[in-house]
């Protein structure tokens, strides 16, 4: 085997794998099984911080010391994992463990060696066999792109050691969470955590520091005495390079909000406006029941300020949230509980009936146009309900309406918060933003649910249909 350099990244994995292990063998020899024992790891970085590299080292020692394991390789679609992970294993196999260039091919096949078994899987693409995967050692591959609900799958059907790298892309995700998992270990690490990357990458990176960020920890890591620094950043400057957000992400690490975040600005709040000094209030209501959720915000403008507080969100992303909501406002009425709790949306009865219950019946609601039966029946189970008119360019103006607003949200409404968090300008497979035909972005058309049901009360106040507007659709 050739000599082969790796970062911080191999010696994390390598003694968190060996606790594990030793932990494991406690158990057995003990009979008592320890919830907390450490089962995991996840490695935060943006590019050129090393995680794949040191992940396809920790995996060729893997294979080469045991026997009869079965591995398997994940990331969302197969097609993304050959042109990374995959490459990136190649290398490593082939040229600094001398294993058999044979066993790799275009498509990824399976691998099988010393009696191990190696699986590429494109969670996506096959969601119930990916759910079904037996493994000893898993590997998940850019996890940001995976659902929560197949990395619990994977994990709990994981007899030995998982590990799981990402970007630090969204603002706000579930993988930040398992940080509380004491049976998880994160590591973090930025492209000068890592003294093998490319001279040009961390030049290029370097370009972006900014004066506005305080960064004085870094400066040393990158080798730079704290005036040299400072002359760096006056260069970035004048050179135009300067990026906050680029230096936040791939300088820092930072969790940063992205500049493709439709709405990077908002607030929370818990205590409510005075009604006395609002100009009106009403609720937003996005229709959904097979596909789609069903979701109402209240709406309530005061002055330049929009004050937002989710009602109701149906079927929840996470049950969680929905049983934190049951507990916090004491709800008791069993009905009003099954229909928060149950795993499709609503029929127009059962929204009127949660409609009641949350005492917003008599308070005018605005609906979607489309859905214009649908309206008409909840105004015969007795609810004020009225919908917003639409039509070419009624996206654009909403998004652009919710923008002259300050957006205070209510610090329960937790999928609004992740709307808001993860809603984004569509981009081409290039990067390139997506324009209509007038030249302004567009939206991806996920993800906004709940800011739909907010964009109709202000078209409800403010569009004007005519042929004049700049079409999104």
């Amino acid at each position: 085997m050739s000599r082969i350099t790796t970062s911080s990244n191999f010696k994390f994995i390598q003694s968190a794998f060996i606790e594990s292990k030793l932990a494991a063998n406690q158990e057995r020899i003990t009979g008592v099984i320890n919830p907390n024992r450490l089962k995991g790891v996840g490695l935060e970085g943006a590019s050129r911080t090393g995680k794949s590299w040191d992940i396809s080292v920790f995996l060729c020692h893997y294979i080469g010391k045991y026997q009869g394991k079965q591995i398997n390789v994940c990331r969302d679609h197969r097609a993304k994992l050959t042109k990374t992970f995959y490459a990136t294993l190649r290398k490593v196999w082939c040229y600094y463990f001398q294993y058999p260039k044979t066993h790799f091919n275009k498509t990824a096949s399976d691998i099988e060696f010393n009696d191990n078994v190696i699986r590429f899987v494109g969670i996506n693409d096959d969601i119930l066999t990916a759910h079904g995967l037996e493994s000893d050692l898993l590997i998940i591959n850019e996890a940001m792109g995976v659902d929560k609900e197949s990395i619990n799958q994977m994990e709990q059907r994981t007899t030995e050691f998982y590990i799981m790298d990402y970007n630090p892309s969204e603002v706000d995700s579930y993988l930040y969470d398992k940080e509380l998992d004491p049976s998880y270990r994160l590591h973090k690490t930025t492209i000068f955590d890592n003294p093998y990357a490319p001279a040009n990458g961390k030049s290029k990176i370097l370009s972006y520091a900014h004066p506005d960020v305080e960064d004085t920890h870094v400066a040393e890591k990158a080798g730079y005495s704290p005036e040299a620094w400072g002359r760096l950043k006056e260069r970035n400057v004048a050179l135009k390079t300067a990026h906050k957000y680029n230096w936040e992400v791939y300088g820092l690490g930072k969790r940063a909000v992205g500049e493709d975040i439709i709405f990077p600005e908002w607030q929370e709040y818990d205590q409510e406006p005075d009604d006395n000094t609002l100009d009106w209030s009403h609720v937003g209501g996005d229709f959904g029941f097979k596909v789609d959720p069903v979701g109402t915000v209240k709406v309530k403008k005061q002055g330049n300020n929009l004050y937002l507080r989710e009602l109701f969100h149906i079927p929840a992303i996470d049950p969680a949230w929905q049983k934190e909501k049951i507990k916090l406002e004491n709800i008791t009425d069993h009905d009003v509980i099954n229909l928060l709790m149950q795993n499709q949306g609503l029929v127009n009865p059962e929204i009127a009936l949660l409609m009641k219950y949350f005492g917003e019946d008599k308070n005018r609601s605005i609906w979607d146009k489309a859905e214009e039966k649908s309206v008409f029946e909840l105004r015969s189970l007795d609810l004020d309900a009225w919908y917003s008119d639409k039509g070419a360019g009624s996206v654009s103006f909403g998004i652009q309406k919710m923008h002259q607003f300050n957006l205070f949200v209510h610090k329960d409404s937790s999928h609004l918060k992740r709307e808001l968090s993860k809603y984004r300008w569509l981009k081409d497979k290039n990067g390139n933003y997506v324009k209509n035909t007038y030249g302004k972005r567009v939206p991806v058309d996920k993800d906004n649910h709940l800011i739909d049901a907010i964009r109709y009360v202000l078209l409800y106040y403010y569009w004007v249909a005519t042929g004049g507007h700049e079409s999104d659709t």
